[in-house]
Formats: C-alpha cells, structure tokens, sequence
C-alpha cells in the first residue's frame, strides 16, 4: 500500500526568521487522500496538500510513531493475507470418525 505523506512545518517566531534558522519539516503519513483537514496515522491534523509519498521522504524527518503504526499496518496485512491464502479446513465427517473407532476395536 502507498502512503502519501504532509509536512508539519514548524512554528517560527519573527528572530528565528531573521537568523534564518531553517529546521526540516516533520512528515506524517496518510493512509488515503481526502480533502484539507486530513488526519494522519499518528493523529495530527493537517490543512496541507500531500505533495509527496512516504518513499520520497527523509527518513531522519519522518514521523516517529507514523513510521511504527505504519510497519505495524503492514505485518497486520500480511498475516491476513497469509491466514486467507491457506486452504480451509474440511469439517471431518462422523462416519469416518465412526470407521476408525471401530477398525481400532
């Protein structure tokens, strides 16, 4: 499954701006698009456009617990699709049930 990921700027006061103290935007990853506001897996709400997928990111700038409950996303989605890929299980029938007690008599 593709993520799409938005930015969470972070705040900057008047001097910060002025020093040009530039720190690198937080990513947070979208499960699907939906128009602004848009909550994240982590729970943050944003009013910006994803411009980017989760691939495109800096991994030092990703969303910590974004990245934790998006891996956690994709080991549930795999064991589920393991459990729908096995074959199902016959009922076992009650004459054969019958047969091999009475063979073992």
């Amino acid at each position: 499954m593709t993520y799409l990921a938005v930015p969470e700027m972070p705040r900057r006061t008047f001097w910060a701006s002025i020093r040009r103290r530039n720190t690198m935007a937080e990513w947070h990853a979208l499960a699907e698009y939906s128009p602004p506001p848009m909550e994240t897996l982590c729970g943050f709400v944003s009013v910006l456009e994803p411009h980017r997928t989760w691939e495109q990111t800096l991994p030092d700038a990703r969303c910590p617990r974004c990245e934790r409950l998006m891996e956690a996303a994709d080991r549930a989605r795999n064991v589920m699709a393991a459990a729908e890929a096995a074959p199902p299980m016959e009922p076992v029938k009650a004459e054969l049930l019958r047969r091999r007690v009475m063979e073992g008599a």
